[in-house]
């Protein structure tokens, strides 16, 4: 099923005539970053129609990276990255950090998805009012890279017609434990508000929240995290 359903991806007519929709009504952010050669992290869900979204992207030539998996389903990716490549897109994968840092010193988008499911080393935060975990890739390259962390949502409007929106830019701060938290909370809060215009879009493929004791234990590392500043280790 996997496979076939990839090869239908591959074999679909992504024209120029539904790229260019109206998918991006409002290019003022996309524009100022690339004239003032400013990277970005865009962060989103599986939600919507992130393709069509890429493909809209790359028709107007902004330098968009999309990091990804390669390790579970390599036949799937192997195809995406050359679907996406026919739209400009380029594919990194996850492991390649270099790349990733490569994309921020030249001024360019990194495209993170960050809902692949609950997991015990990610940063904690609290999403639809239950305590959970967010890769933390986004907080720390955006730190890193002195880049805005930009969640977005390419919503589905109506039959055939999707729109790209964009929530409020996020300051990563200094890569602190507590900019860290203060980071992905407001990433979370920013995705959970552009969720909740249509949650019959999102595609959560994977259990996002632990049980009432992990819980816990993520509200009490978020309030620790929360008291450690940049190059210490213990609560100041």
């Amino acid at each position: 099923f996997k496979q076939k359903t990839a090869y239908e991806i591959v074999d679909c007519d992504w024209s120029s005539d539904v790229c260019s929709s109206d998918l991006l009504t409002d290019t003022t952010l996309l524009d100022d970053l690339r004239a003032r050669g400013q990277a970005a992290i865009f962060a989103g869900f599986h939600a919507g129609n992130n393709e069509l979204g890429a493909a809209s992207l790359g028709e107007r030539r902004y330098d968009v990276n999309v990091v990804g998996d390669d390790s579970a389903f390599p036949e799937m990716y192997a195809l995406l990255r050359r679907l996406r490549a026919k739209w400009g897109i380029a594919m990194i994968d996850w492991r390649a950090i270099r790349e990733v840092f490569t994309v921020m010193k030249r001024g360019g988008i990194l495209v993170l998805l960050s809902d692949w499911g609950w997991k015990s080393d990610g940063t904690p935060c609290k999403l639809f009012g239950r305590w959970t975990t967010l890769p933390s890739g986004p907080a720390v390259i955006a730190a890193r890279g002195n880049a805005p962390i930009v969640p977005f949502f390419v919503r589905r409007e109506s039959p055939g017609r999707f729109r790209i929106v964009f929530g409020t830019p996020i300051d990563a701060g200094d890569g602190s434990p507590a900019a860290q938290v203060r980071a992905t909370q407001r990433t979370a809060d920013e995705l959970e508000r552009l969720m909740r215009t249509d949650l019959t879009q999102w595609n959560c493929f994977k259990p996002l929240w632990p049980g009432a004791a992990e819980q816990l234990r993520l509200e009490a590392l978020a309030a620790e995290m929360l008291l450690q500043r940049k190059g210490k280790g213990a609560p100041q």
